[in-house]
């Protein structure tokens, strides 16, 4: 209830309006105290008062707001200097398409911030119908607002200060139509009605769903917005889905929600997501063979790996190899006890996570030759017999490399020279052009022959 109530301060005095919403006995009670932090603030009863309304009031929209300092300016303005023009009330006539300034006289140069609210329009909304202007050699600062609909609105002014950076707020007003409606909630259905509507055209989750809740809390009657929302809802909720299953890099998952996606009527809305999931599908499926491996691979087979002190020139290699190819430096993979530091990260940067995640198309030529130098020499069945574990990561390497090297030769890098002459040939089809003005000689030419003849 306390947004029914409106505390002016104008000069040392303080009035207030207490706006009924509905028929009934109500209880004022007026506080006195401290300001300060919550913890801190100390409140004192200072009298009572019983209201009762026998009639059914004309406009029950609450305010917008309610600030600490109350509306209009007040003490907060004089500390820092600010002396207003006009406007010294708290409340403030304008109707749509008006423009108020508010102008306040400075003594020195102050950063000011204004902010527009209202009770269903999100403030993002309303940032273009408040501004302000500081005019130092007339030592004024003027405040502009606008309302783009009927209602009540909050213009609230801030002082910034330059040490912190922090907001503090000096003044506020209560932007009011001349007349209020005697129905506003036909102005607030229709002011939800259209926000419901742009968030289900155009706006993002967050903003649909506060949409959605704002117009099931005020019992909006349904038009079909509802199903449309739900029907958005869906929407993102399929964009989440492919976006996540691209991250887990999961074939079966991956396969399950194409499919949902492609049978669903947001197939055409989706398509690049779609594209995309579908891309990371085929990979997988290219790496299935020597991913397998790995990703039946125990955590004891693993840890069996880690824990070797000095292990075989095989190991190393395999695990120098692996580390290449995941983007890891060579002077890091030299010596052992590096590459168990390395094998003892965690999380997303873990070894099982870091392989899963690795996009072969993503890995450089050079690096590729080197992890092919590492293992070229290296004998599977030699490793197997060894180290199943270090199997696992030899048959993953090279495959890896395997694939990049064949991706290579269907589309090999083009050298210097193999540039410079496709240039000679560009350049000589161009010598050899047919163009209008020889296609007009070589005409001439052959008609003088005729005449010869003739």
């Amino acid at each position: 209830m306390d947004r029914y109530v409106l505390m002016q301060r104008r000069d040392s005095s303080v009035a207030f309006r207490v706006y009924l919403p509905d028929l009934g006995v109500y209880l004022f009670e007026l506080l006195c105290g401290t300001t300060g932090t919550k913890s801190s603030e100390v409140k004192c009863l200072i009298c009572q008062f019983c209201l009762v309304c026998t009639k059914a009031p004309n406009f029950s929209e609450p305010l917008p707001d309610t600030p600490a300092i109350g509306w209009g300016p007040g003490f907060e303005c004089k500390r820092y200097g600010i002396i207003p023009k006009h406007y010294k009330d708290g409340i403030i006539i304008v109707n749509p398409g008006e423009h108020k300034t508010v102008k306040f006289h400075i003594d020195k140069e102050i950063h000011l911030q204004t902010k527009l609210i209202h009770n269903y329009i999100p403030a993002s909304d309303l940032q273009e119908y408040s501004s302000h202007v500081i005019d130092l050699p007339k030592k004024e600062a003027r405040v502009l607002a606008s309302v783009p609909e009927e209602g009540l609105f909050a213009l609230k002014i801030f002082i910034k200060h330059e040490n912190t950076g922090d907001l503090e707020n000096i003044c506020n007003y209560l932007l009011r139509p001349h007349r209020l409606g005697k129905s506003p909630e036909k102005i607030r259905n229709r002011m939800l009605r259209a926000r419901l509507e742009q968030a289900i055209e155009e706006g993002s989750e967050k903003y649909l769903r506060t949409a959605m809740e704002l117009f099931l809390c005020y019992a909006v009657p349904d038009s079909g917005e509802i199903k449309r929302a739900d029907d958005k809802f869906r929407f993102f909720q399929l964009q989440r889905d492919l976006s996540s299953a691209c991250k887990r890099r999961n074939i079966r998952v991956l396969r399950k929600v194409i499919s949902v996606a492609r049978k669903s009527h947001f197939e055409e809305d989706l398509r690049f997501n779609i594209k995309h999931a579908e891309g990371e599908l085929r990979e997988l499926e290219n790496m299935k063979g020597y991913l397998h491996p790995i990703m039946t691979m125990s955590s004891r087979t693993f840890s069996e790996i880690h824990s070797y002190c000095r292990p075989q020139p095989l190991i190393h290699a395999v695990m120098r190899a692996t580390y290449t190819l995941l983007g890891e430096s060579q002077d890091s993979l030299v010596h052992w006890s590096r590459i168990q530091g390395i094998m003892a990260r965690g999380g997303k940067n873990s070894l099982l996570k870091q392989v899963l995640d690795l996009h072969a198309d993503t890995i450089p030529r050079g690096t590729v030759r080197e992890a092919d130098v590492i293992l070229e020499t290296l004998d599977l069945q030699r490793i197997r017999d060894v180290s199943i574990g270090a199997a696992a990561f030899y048959i993953w390497a090279r495959g890896v490399i395997d694939e990049r090297k064949q991706e290579q030769s269907i589309n090999p890098p083009q050298t210097g020279s193999q540039c410079q002459k496709m240039g000679e040939v560009v350049g000589q089809k161009k010598q050899n052009k047919i163009t209008p003005r020889s296609i007009g000689a070589n005409k001439g030419m052959l008609e003088e022959k005729l005449l010869r003849k003739l």
